[in-house]
């Protein structure tokens, strides 16, 4: 069973309880750590391809209700869609959770499992069906990367709104 929550404005604090606790917002790896959130929501998914498109129309109505539309929200449906697709196709983690952190002009994506990944995604061959995808959220963000632990991954990206 999917589960949501719409976190408030305004963390007091920092950090958000619903993240694991060496991964995401707040965490000492975090590369956002130093930003206190304006608004946020989360979704935990069982992972599965037909959870993706669920995943992204969570993110395009959490984006709306904050008043981002046009390119950045293009571009952070596109890159939501990636990254809970490479969570569910390379990890091997029965859930994901897709966490949006909006901080002034930007927006952070976030998707966090509990897998262990099985292979490199950033890697494909020019005539390969997939692979492209990592590649194409790098492009988009201007910033992504993934951060690895004991207990999971998470893979990020920041977009300018």
């Amino acid at each position: 069973m999917d589960s949501f929550q719409w976190r408030p404005a305004l963390l007091a604090g920092g950090g958000a309880a619903t993240k694991p606790p060496t991964l995401g917002v707040g965490s000492p790896r975090s590369p956002i750590r130093q930003v206190w959130p304006v608004e946020a929501a989360s979704l935990g998914v069982i992972a599965g391809l037909a959870a993706v498109p669920r995943t992204r129309r969570f993110a395009r109505r959490a984006c709306e209700d904050w008043g981002i539309g046009g390119d950045p929200l293009d571009a952070l449906q596109l890159i939501v869609t990636e990254l809970a697709t490479n969570a569910v196709m390379h990890s091997g983690s029965p859930t994901y959770t897709l966490i949006l952190t909006r901080t002034g002009d930007a927006v952070w994506v976030e998707v966090i499992d509990c897998g262990r990944w099985r292979e490199e995604v950033d890697r494909c061959e020019r005539t390969a069906d997939g692979g492209r995808g990592w590649r194409l959220v790098r492009e988009l963000a201007q910033r992504a990367g993934v951060e690895r632990a004991a207990d999971g991954t998470c893979a990020w990206a920041e977009v300018f709104t």
